[in-house]
């Protein structure tokens, strides 16, 4: 039960913080959505804020536990590399497309939010460059990723996903999810995987 009312607490308030904005939301218009005395609100949150990180940081916890390292065996199978990061990519955008208002507060509420709230995007952003900078420089050393600069790679990839979640969050256009991974996964195979 405890877990149950927790739960829809950071339901309505995910769904309020994304069509009202964070700033429009207040804690009286949570309590009301979610049929909830004052009290248990305060049962398992001090903030509002609280409530928007905690949708926050599930959603980076989630997309970051999703991605796993690509296994390259002796052989370098290309076949099995693309499967590998269809997945991998799969996994992570699965979060957000499943979940419009999820996608929304991510790539829309959290970077404006304040100061606090943008740089903790910009370390999730950093990880996820991060994390694919030094995969592509692991696939170069295995011969599986042409040569180039994989800063500018791993960034453009991060930017482009981005573009593509926020796009999906604010339905200014609507994607199919499956063909959002192929045709990512297809944009690797033609410019970074090697033939």
């Amino acid at each position: 039960m405890e877990k149950d009312r927790r739960s829809l607490i950071l339901d309505c308030a995910k769904e309020l913080f994304a069509t009202r904005g964070y700033h429009s939301t207040g804690i009286s218009d949570i309590i009301e959505k979610a049929q909830v005395a004052r009290g248990t609100f305060y049962l398992y949150f001090d903030s509002k804020r609280a409530v928007f990180d905690v949708l926050l940081e599930s959603a980076f916890e989630t997309i970051l536990s999703s991605v796993k390292p690509v296994v390259v065996g002796p052989t370098p199978d290309r076949d099995n590399i693309l499967k590998q990061l269809r997945i991998n990519l799969g996994r992570a955008l699965a979060p957000l497309f499943a979940d419009r208002h999820l996608a929304r507060i991510v790539v829309s509420q959290a970077e404006t939010l304040d100061e606090a709230a943008a740089a903790r995007m910009e370390a999730f952003y950093a990880a996820l460059r991060h994390y694919l900078e030094e995969s592509l420089q692991e696939g170069q050393e295995k011969h599986v990723i042409r040569q180039l600069n994989t800063k500018i790679v791993a960034t453009a990839a991060v930017g482009m996903i981005k573009g593509i979640v926020w796009t999906h969050a604010t339905g200014s256009e609507s994607f199919d999810y499956h063909e959002v991974v192929e045709e990512i996964v297809e944009w690797a195979a033609m410019g970074i995987v090697t033939r």
